[in-house]
């Protein structure tokens, strides 16, 4: 869609997850994406600003590193599980955010 100076593109992405991937090691997991991403540009066609949004929390349940609701165990290394899983989400998220 293009509307004014921005355009808006929806997406979807797969594939095998074999490498490093946000600090996770390759599984071989099969990975499907969604996202969108919407991007300005000036008058000159020269790209100024974007806002990329995708669904890595998805990503991250496919790869394993991150429980689904409901199956988790109750184990006595749990709190240390959610924290490791919680610090893997915060150095995504630093990564999106350039920092």
């Amino acid at each position: 869609m293009l509307e004014g100076d921005k355009v808006v593109t929806r997406y979807t992405a797969s594939g095998t997850h074999q490498g490093e991937f946000f600090g996770v090691a390759g599984t071989g997991n099969r990975i499907e994406m969604s996202g969108i991403q919407i991007d300005r540009f000036d008058e000159s066609g020269k790209l100024i600003e974007e806002w990329p949004e995708y669904d890595l929390l998805g990503a991250m349940k496919q790869m394993g590193a991150v429980s689904e609701p409901g199956q988790e165990e109750a184990t006595a290394g749990g709190a240390e599980e959610e924290r490791e899983e919680k610090g893997l989400i915060d150095k995504a998220k630093d990564r999106l955010m350039g920092q």
